[in-house]
């Protein structure tokens, strides 16, 4: 397509329309190096695309992609040998049950949306890697089950931090009956566990000081 007709369609303009509404960057960058079809049977299949489509959001219905925000980036560090984070196999597991869910959207729209349903019907379900994540992650935490190593490390750490908390309250006994705290509690900051003394009677108490108050 020459300048003339490019200008002529807005075509330009149209693309950018879209790619603002993309949910995923992958789109974004598909539609980025799209050109117009040449071919008139191409224009009338993505013209019929483009029409089941509509139907649905005519419909008021929605399709329920789900995990496409930075489906790209997550599948880069897959392929890279990175290890992802709680939270990032949680949407990753997402996108990956999502394709089933569109399955039976279109299917439950295939009579207005034939063509759409023979792609979605084409989509493959990764149940076993689904629920493989579903079992050990539980949204932004792996949980303490996931194996009995980390169930034992947890385990210690909760003991660790239930003995500081016992030790933090016996401290602000003491300090509270001497009148050396501003306040009768004490706060996690850094990942420390800190007493609010006073700061005319911080030399009573050992420790690091984490923050001083105005």
């Amino acid at each position: 397509m020459n300048s003339a007709l490019y200008d002529a369609t807005e075509f330009t303009k149209v693309k950018q329309n879209v790619i603002d509404r993309c949910i995923s960057d992958y789109a974004k960058e598909r539609l980025e190096n799209k050109q117009p079809a040449i071919s008139y049977n191409m224009v009338q299949k993505r013209l019929t695309e483009t029409q089941e489509a509509l139907a649905i959001l005519n419909s008021n219905q929605h399709v329920p992609f789900m995990g496409l925000s930075q489906i790209k980036y997550l599948t880069k560090k897959i392929e890279n040998g990175a290890i992802l984070e709680a939270s990032e196999l949680t949407e990753y597991s997402d996108f990956l049950r999502s394709f089933h869910l569109i399955a039976a959207f279109f299917e439950k729209n295939q009579y207005q949306t034939p063509t759409l349903f023979r792609y979605a019907n084409d989509l493959t379900e990764f149940k076993k890697i689904i629920t493989t994540i579903q079992e050990k992650v539980d949204g932004n935490r792996v949980k303490d089950e996931a194996s009995r190593e980390l169930k034992k490390i947890r385990g210690k750490t909760a003991d660790i931090q239930a003995t500081i908390e016992k030790s933090c309250d016996k401290l602000l006994k003491k300090a509270t009956a001497n009148g050396w705290v501003q306040e009768r509690l004490f706060i996690k900051k850094e990942d420390r566990y800190t007493l609010p003394i006073q700061s005319t009677f911080q030399s009573k108490i050992a420790g690091t000081i984490i923050e001083r108050s105005n």
